[in-house]
């Protein structure tokens, strides 16, 4: 970003310049560019060709060595090639493909790795070029050579290449550059005049200078036209005098008719001069806030007496941020007048400050919102008394259509649940008793065959639980009440419900408490499926804690089963004993009706606690049986 504001500030001369050296050096560099690579295929090609050359040569003097199984021979002919100084060695293989004969300059090492032969008839590295060139006599393969040439006479080539094209494009750069600082003065001597003109113009405030022509070019036509500008502008000068005086008369006639509407508005304006504190209104001002000029200060701590003091601390703290921070002012606030009596005022106003930040004056209105007001506060009181009764009404409706849907689920349950029933317990038997049977006739089979044949039980049990959950959910079957305790009750749920090893369950159950007056297979299913949600919520492992307390005044006994799991969040409580609701992945949202179902239908009542992150409590309620008195045995 720096460059482009340089660039932008830079003078026109310098710029045309600068684009023009650029041009040519990005030009100039381009060739170089294309010049470079292509020499760098060309003495790639040529060092192929002669490399491929020596390589024929060598292989063709090798032959009658390779036939005559001559060894010595084969090195004194490959020895020819140390006159070539790019060839770091040549490997002479026999039609085997095994090491015949080799080639090592003086002072040279052995390659610590031998080579493959390949097909391809030269191979590129980074430093050296590979070629392989086969032997053949009467068309048929007798032997390989294979001939390493390096690659630094190439990159030597490449390097004073490079330099001789490089100094070719810097002397034709300089000359571009001469001739440019030669040229660019037609273009720019008439700019720099023209803009001379201008400065003089701004500076004198002369509108009587004219721009000289120095041709027919886009400066000469900007010059005329800035001539024609000049012109016009004197002759606008002339009118605005002219104007000047009819406008003074137009002012002193619109004063007088602000100031009616003022008054017909109730709407006044000050000035306040922030370094010498003195404050001007006009006389709709003065009306507004009951005072006459002699009453008034004109100061800006005798408007804020004139404030009513429960609103001076407001209006103080908009005025300084207005000031110190340039902040909007703009505020509503009492007045107290003279007699007593309170006006409501709207006020606005902008400050305007210093070249150096310093605030010097303040402008504003003030407009008389009494009326306003008290109308407001009457809607407002009317406003608050319909809202209450928009939402008790709406309360009303969500309600009723809750339970309409409710119902109509009901309903829909209800047509089903009969056929759906026997349709999936007749089957879910057959396939239970087919288990039953293979685990006492497999009673010696392998681990996995058990591990199976228990995982199609329990998810059998599991789908004979949701047939009854659904049964169960839409015609409750009368209870038939029998004492029972609750130890004894919430022992036999948790034996026939498997806790996983990473939940711990605590028991509290005194044994003092007296015992239920209730069904238990129907509570037993209550109990089972809240300790099967208990322990749903706990994915990870937790605890479960089953805790019961006697109310002996309702003669109920108190049953809670509170687990430490992810919770609840409220808008999913209000939702969570409506058939078909469910959050889980598995499930049909009927299990918390059943639970809701059988405790009403055992006269008991069930409620619910939960939080996000800090687990569930759930509470059942149930009658205590009426036991006999004896105290008068």
């Amino acid at each position: 970003m720096r460059l482009v504001a340089l660039f932008r500030d830079m003078p026109i001369r310098r710029k045309l310049t600068f684009i023009a050296v650029l041009s040519a050096g990005v030009a100039l560099l381009f060739v170089a560019l294309i010049s470079i690579t292509y020499q760098w295929f060309l003495f790639r090609a040529e060092l192929v060709k002669a490399t491929t050359s020596q390589a024929t040569i060598v292989g063709a003097n090798s032959m009658s060595a390779l036939l005559f199984n001559d060894s010595k021979s084969a090195n004194q002919t490959l020895d020819a090639l140390g006159a070539f100084s790019n060839i770091e060695f040549a490997m002479l293989y026999d039609k085997q493909g095994k090491l015949f004969a080799m080639f090592l300059p003086a002072g040279q090492k052995p390659p610590r790795q031998s080579y493959p032969l390949y097909e391809e008839p030269h191979i590129y590295t980074a430093t050296y070029l590979d070629v392989f060139q086969p032997i053949i006599l009467e068309g048929e393969r007798i032997g390989t050579i294979h001939v390493r040439s390096s690659l630094v006479q190439v990159y030597q080539q490449i390097v004073w290449s490079a330099l001789i094209v490089v100094a070719a494009a810097l002397g034709g750069l300089g000359l571009a550059l001469m001739l440019i600082s030669y040229v660019h003065l037609a273009i720019t001597g008439p700019m720099e005049k023209l803009v001379g003109v201008m400065g003089r113009i701004s500076k004198e405030k002369n509108y009587g200078l004219r721009a000289e022509f120095y041709g027919r070019d886009e400066v000469g036509t900007l010059a005329g036209a800035f001539n024609d500008m000049l012109e016009r502008v004197q002759e606008r000068d002339a009118e605005l005098a002219r104007y000047r005086e009819h406008l003074e008369q137009e002012v002193a006639q619109r004063t007088a008719r602000l100031t009616e509407a003022q008054r017909i508005a109730h709407l006044g304006n000050w000035e306040w001069d922030i370094v010498n504190n003195t404050l001007d209104w006009s006389d709709e001002i003065y009306r507004i806030f009951g005072l006459t000029q002699q009453q008034f200060g004109g100061t800006y701590d005798a408007f804020l007496s004139a404030v009513h003091p429960e609103d001076r601390q407001l209006v103080e703290t908009r005025i300084r941020e207005a000031v110190e921070l340039g902040h909007p002012y703009s505020v509503d606030h009492r007045i107290l007048l003279p007699d007593g009596s309170v006006r409501y005022v709207y006020e606005q106003a902008e400050v305007f400050f210093a070249n150096d930040g310093r605030p010097l004056r303040m402008f504003g209105t003030v407009r008389d919102i009494t009326e306003h007001k008290l109308a407001e506060e009457k809607i407002r009181q009317l406003n608050e008394e319909l809202e209450i009764k928009v939402q008790e009404r709406t309360k009303q409706l969500q309600d009723a259509q809750e339970e309409l849907v409710r119902s109509e689920k009901l309903a829909v349950l209800g047509q089903v649940a009969g056929s759906v029933g026997h349709e999936l317990r007749n089957p879910l038997g057959v396939m239970s008793n087919a288990v039953y049977f293979l685990q006492t006739m497999l009673s010696d089979a392998d681990e996995t065959t058990k591990e199976y044949l228990n995982i199609i039980k329990s998810e059998i049990a599991g789908s004979e639980r949701i047939v009854s959950d659904l049964l169960d959910s839409v015609r409750t079957k009368p209870p038939h009440p029998e004492t029972v305790g609750v130890a004894e009750l919430i022992e036999q749920t948790l034996h026939k419900y498997t806790v996983p090893s990473s939940v711990t369950v605590k028991l509290d159950i005194p044994a003092t408490l007296p015992p239920l007056q209730v069904d238990a297979m129907q509570i037993q299913q209550v109990f089972r499926n809240l300790i099967s949600n208990g322990v749903e919520a706990m994915p990870e492992g937790g605890t479960l804690e089953i805790h019961a307390v006697e109310n002996k005044q309702d003669g109920t006994v108190t049953i809670s089963v509170r687990d430490s799991g992810i919770g609840m969040a409220p808008e999913v409580l209000v939702k969570l004993f409506q058939p078909l609701f469910t959050t889980k992945a598995r499930g049909i949202g009927l299990g918390l009706v059943v639970v809701k179902n059988l405790t009403q239908a055992n006269g008991g009542s069930v409620k619910v606690e939960s939080e996000i992150g800090k687990g569930s409590l759930f509470t059942v309620t149930l009658p205590a049986a009426t036991l006999p008195d004896l105290t008068g045995i």
